[in-house]
């Protein structure tokens, strides 16, 4: 039900612990009605991604954790940028206590913007995916080095979805991809 569905999942790793959220925005999930996939007070489903539940349930969780992680799947496929929703939501989130937003739905990479004490990561782009469309093998794993004290560092490996498996990328191309991510990440300003 939507109490599950926004309920955090929290885990203790190595004497941090951290709180993850997940949500989905709704507007394209009601595409196969009359199937919902919201869940309600009487049916199960995805935690619908509403600032004002975003915002209660982040500062809810920042309070119980050391390293808060939001997981949102939003945004318009094959679009590098994000919408404005997605910047408002983000922003909030990390104004409520996120360390951490990881958005993915575009199919393709977006930018990265480092907002006050969080980072917000709008697209990682596909990972393991079956499109065959060239801008959609574009893709990104992130390293985090999280501790008590929240999320230390982050590492960008610019990758490419060979066969419908992510490859970590060398060379120029490994250049090209992370410069694609600056690019993006520059015009969040």
């Amino acid at each position: 039900d939507i109490q599950a569905a926004r309920a955090p999942l929290i885990r203790e790793i190595n004497g941090t612990k951290v709180g993850f959220l997940s949500y989905t925005e709704m507007w394209f999930v009601h595409a196969r009605e009359p199937i919902s996939w919201q869940a309600t007070h009487a049916e199960p489903g995805v935690a619908p991604a509403e600032l004002a539940y975003v915002v209660e349930y982040v500062a809810r969780l920042r309070d119980l954790v050391d390293v808060v992680i939001v997981t949102v799947h939003w945004g318009k496929e094959y679009v590098h940028e994000p919408t404005p929703e997605q910047q408002i939501l983000a922003r909030a989130a990390v104004d409520a206590g996120a360390d951490l937003v990881l958005g993915h739905h575009p199919h393709v990479l977006q930018g990265i913007e480092f907002y006050k004490q969080g980072v917000i990561v709008y697209s990682l782009g596909n990972f393991v995916f079956d499109l065959n469309l060239p801008k959609t093998w574009e893709t990104m794993i992130l390293d985090f080095t999280l501790a008590p004290s929240g999320a230390l560092d982050l590492t960008i490996i610019p990758a490419y979805i060979f066969g419908v498996q992510p490859h970590i990328i060398e060379g120029a191309h490994r250049q090209a991809v992370y410069s694609q991510i600056r690019n993006y990440s520059f015009k969040l300003r």
